[in-house]
């Protein structure tokens, strides 16, 4: 009986503490804003973060597609009147991320051999608010290495509804590098 206690105990200790380190990123559906993968093509999937902004700390708490080891590569940052420019001061691994069009929609490529190199990638977007949705992220299909984006984020005040522009891209790789690569 003592032993059946202490198992009882244990294990609801254990599912105490596993559910404080849970998945907390939840899965986009239609109806939250618009994100869904149809807003980055070629995605497969798509979750929302749980915080104001993503790093990698963050991405990896909120262990987006059930990975908590996402390795941060690039950022681009949107300037509402030029348009997006590579943050090269939050570039930690160059991997060609570059965003072509404006905060509301156009084209992403990545380098043609990022997929030999890592097994997953993933693009985040960002809106520019403090309320949820506060950060999207798509896991990019295999093999992927360019698509189109459209904004997630919709306005709800004073024009509810309407696509709002995107603050930032970033760019999370995660696996094991297959071939050596070269230090910046």
């Amino acid at each position: 009986m003592n032993k059946f206690i202490y198992v009882f105990f244990a294990m609801l200790l254990i599912t105490s503490v596993s559910a404080q380190y849970s998945v907390n990123a939840a899965t986009c559906a239609s109806g939250i804003h618009s994100g869904t993968t149809d807003d980055l093509t070629v995605s497969t999937a798509c979750q929302i973060g749980t915080n104001l902004n993503d790093s990698a700390a963050q991405v990896n708490a909120d262990a987006m597609f059930t990975y908590s080891d996402w390795l941060f590569a690039q950022r681009w940052q949107n300037d509402e009147t030029d348009g997006p420019f590579n943050d090269l001061d939050a570039l930690a691994i160059d991997l060609s991320f570059v965003i072509d069009g404006d905060g509301l929609g156009g084209n992403w490529s990545v380098a043609n051999n990022i997929w030999d190199s890592y097994s997953d990638v993933m693009v985040v977007m960002k809106d520019g608010g403090d309320s949820p949705p506060f950060y999207i992220g798509y896991l990019v299909s295999d093999g992927v290495v360019s698509g189109t984006y459209s904004t997630p984020f919709l306005n709800t005040a004073p024009e509810p509804d309407v696509p709002k522009n995107t603050s930032h891209w970033s760019l999370y790789v995660r696996g094991t590098p297959t071939t050596d690569m070269p230090e910046p």
